[in-house]
């Protein structure tokens, strides 16, 4: 059962042998012609609303082989609701919510990786504080919503007047702004091991695929991680630190297995994480979901080669 999913992870579940569920809110919305085609079935429901969700999914409790997926943030936090509910194999919703939230996993990456970055919770009423206690320019991210640069307290207390009056923002994470180039990182777990397939200038389609070949189906490396070649200007080393910051991360999440992306930035004293969430990076077509989608289901494909990095 896929939640909402592009075009190629349908293709991708269909290519290992698996039959394919679509479940989308408006199935004749723009873009979703092509992915029903792919689809061995569909069914039109709102699966943000989980009650509804285990409604249609409620014939598949405890099917053998079968699992709800979700590719991005949203999709693949209600896809963990509905497994663990359902009884069907997939990450937890706490990993999902500690993948998602941006705070928890800021406070999560700080404790266990080797690479912190200054950071605060605090609600709309100490912004400016927390913005002042962390040094401008700083980034303040709610809970939902996009993240937004401060330059000055006064950038703060013009925002604190917002986020107070649409309480559905939650906490608030105030960090440090990350100066240096950004790399978008493409990472695969299984059992809890976790591989990193590709590092690239984000932004990039071939990150995950795409221009420049396909990184993602490199072979495995005599350490047990696939040789990923290091996009220019990334020192070999660095590229190592980059890949730890980024499976640690995943271990601090307790992430079981499917994909993740991390957008990590190089910074003058070393790798730090920007953000990280489950799914590939955007814009990636790939084989990865191949990979997601048999170790998943357990599927007679060889679903993973790396041990932990």
């Amino acid at each position: 059962m896929l939640l909402n999913p592009r075009g190629e992870a349908v293709r991708a579940a269909r290519a290992v042998g698996a039959r394919t569920l679509v479940v989308g809110p408006d199935l004749a919305a723009p873009g979703m012609r092509r992915t029903l085609a792919e689809a061995d079935e569909a069914v039109e429901c709102d699966w943000s609303d989980t009650r509804r969700l285990l409604n249609v999914l409620r014939p598949f409790s405890g099917m053998p082989q079968t699992s709800v997926f979700g590719f991005d943030a949203a999709s693949a936090l209600h896809a963990s609701y509905a497994n663990a509910i359902l009884r069907l194999p997939g990450n937890p919703p706490g990993v999902l919510r500690a993948l998602t939230e941006p705070a928890a996993l800021r406070e999560l990456a700080n404790r266990y990786t080797p690479y912190p970055v200054r950071a605060e919770r605090c609600d709309a009423a100490g912004l400016v504080d927390a913005a002042r206690r962390t040094g401008f320019p700083c980034v303040v991210r709610p809970s939902t919503g996009r993240a937004r640069l401060l330059h000055t307290p006064a950038d703060a207390e013009a925002l604190a007047v917002p986020f107070a009056a649409a309480p559905e923002t939650g906490p608030l994470l105030v960090e440090e702004c990350l100066d240096g180039p950004a790399y978008d990182v493409c990472a695969h777990s299984y059992g809890g091991a976790h591989t990193v397939h590709s590092v690239a200038p984000a932004g990039r389609s071939a990150a995950c695929g795409g221009p420049g070949g396909d990184p993602c189906a490199a072979p495995g490396g005599t350490d047990g991680l696939p040789e990923v070649p290091a996009p220019a200007g990334l020192r070999p080393d660095v590229l190592r630190a980059v890949r730890r910051l980024v499976t640690v991360t995943l271990e601090a999440v307790d992430h079981q297995v499917g994909l993740t992306h991390a957008t990590v930035v190089q910074t003058a004293q070393g790798p730090r994480l920007l953000a990280a969430g489950p799914g590939p990076v955007p814009g990636a077509e790939c084989s990865l979901y191949e990979l997601a989608v048999t170790a998943v289901l357990g599927l007679p494909r060889p679903a993973h080669q790396a041990a932990v990095g």
